[in-house]
């Protein structure tokens, strides 16, 4: 079984260290609402392989039932589709 590991992951020198300590997978997810989550992705996915990069997507649906993706712990609306938002990050290197 692999160990996973995710929260507060906003560097490489971070992920780096729970390699280092065992950690097989990180879990990444508001961190990757911007530019600098992109570039985490593949910084990880070249050093570790992009089966090491788990992306978390927060989605709740509203009254009306249209999904919504939220970060920052479900605190934060984001303004994107869910499934166009997670075929991004395989293409920017998310394995899982």
């Amino acid at each position: 079984m692999s160990l996973a590991y995710g929260g507060g992951i906003t560097a490489l020198h971070q992920a780096e260290k729970l390699f280092y300590n065992g950690v097989e997978k990180i879990v990444l997810n508001t961190i990757l609402h911007n530019k600098v989550g992109n570039q985490l992705v593949a910084d990880v996915a070249a050093k570790y392989g992009a089966e090491s990069v788990i992306a978390s997507i927060d989605v709740y649906y509203n009254m009306w039932g249209k999904p919504q993706v939220f970060s920052h712990a479900g605190e934060k609306v984001e303004e994107k589709n869910a499934i166009l938002f997670a075929k991004q990050l395989e293409n920017n290197g998310v394995g899982e």
